[in-house]
């Protein structure tokens, strides 16, 4: 399940204000996490030859990339080279120093296609709502008591 908190943004194109969805993440899932979800899924493969394979794949997937290769992993996706840069009023004067950083990037494949159709949603409150809404039931107010825009 998706959780998400409604948000007001300006609204860019117009005037006036248009309420956006903003992911609220459930938790945070290290590789330990990921690797034991995998085995739980009845994989005959120990949780140690994963994390080995990750480690080694870690190493080899910075090497290729700093190569300037584009490693696409089947139908998970493509990983690439992206080179925030300064850029230069004409190619003669493009120097390396330009190129301020280097970052990955990544399409999603083929496995991620459709995944709007499989998802389910479920609307939320923001945090400070949450606390404002705690502290009200302390003081002995209900929700009736509360007044305003929840998705502030």
């Amino acid at each position: 399940m998706i959780k998400y908190t409604v948000t007001k943004k300006e609204n860019t194109i117009g005037e006036g204000v248009r309420y956006f969805a903003n992911l609220k993440t459930t938790q945070v899932l290290d590789l330990d996490d990921v690797v034991e979800h995998i085995v739980s899924h009845g994989c005959t493969h120990e949780k140690g030859d994963f994390l080995a394979v990750v480690s080694y794949f870690e190493t080899a997937l910075r090497e290729l990339l700093l190569g300037g290769n584009r490693v696409k992993l089947g139908e998970i996706g493509t990983f690439y080279v992206q080179l925030p840069n300064k850029g230069a009023d004409n190619a003669k004067d493009f120097t390396d120093d330009l190129i301020t950083d280097v970052k990955v990037g990544f399409r999603p494949g083929k496995a991620f296609d459709g995944m709007r159709d499989e998802a389910t949603f479920k609307r939320d409150y923001p945090q400070g709502v949450v606390n404002a809404a705690f502290k009200a039931s302390r003081e002995g107010l209900t929700p009736d008591d509360l007044s305003g825009d929840t998705a502030d």
